[in-house]
């Protein structure tokens, strides 16, 4: 019987999304059972971000 696996992940570009399905393949080939759950914000942010809305949302963040 194999494992379960929950990957909780969030991704601006969706390049993440990518590298956890080839990292998770192996897993699910071997018999595991994997669950990916994405975290979608409640407000996105564009993508990529400006110099001027990243200084603007710096002092939040950083």
């Amino acid at each position: 019987m194999g494992k379960k696996i929950l990957v909780i992940y969030y991704t601006q570009s969706g390049q993440l999304e990518d590298i956890l399905n080839s990292f998770t393949a192996p897993l699910a080939d071997a018999g595991n059972t994997v669950e990916k759950i994405r975290v979608y914000m409640q407000h996105d942010y564009p993508f990529p971000w400006t110099g001027k809305a990243f200084l603007r949302l710096c002092p939040i963040v950083c």
